[in-house]
């Protein structure tokens, strides 16, 4: 069975390379961007739940690091998130 090759991604474009430890700070550097941008609310008079920034956060970081970083980094804000 031939799997199809993986296309670059957004970072991948902008930032080449292809190391461990690139990743590893991708994934991290994402997970703290989907955290900050989580902090940013906006009140709506209309609805009693407020618009955050994590929503943008989160589908740039899908659309950045493609499938398999992208779990990743929300996996990992999952489990930071979780303990405290």
């Amino acid at each position: 069975m031939q799997f199809a090759p993986t296309t670059p991604t957004l970072i991948d474009t902008l930032i080449p390379g292809r190391s461990l430890a690139r990743n590893i700070a991708l994934v991290v550097g994402f997970a703290a961007l989907v955290a900050v941008f989580a902090q940013i609310a906006i009140k709506l008079p209309f609805s009693p739940v407020p618009l955050t920034g994590q929503t943008l956060a989160v589908l740039l970081t899908g659309g950045a690091l493609g499938a398999n970083r992208g779990a990743a980094s929300l996996g990992l804000y999952a489990i930071v998130g979780s303990i405290g």
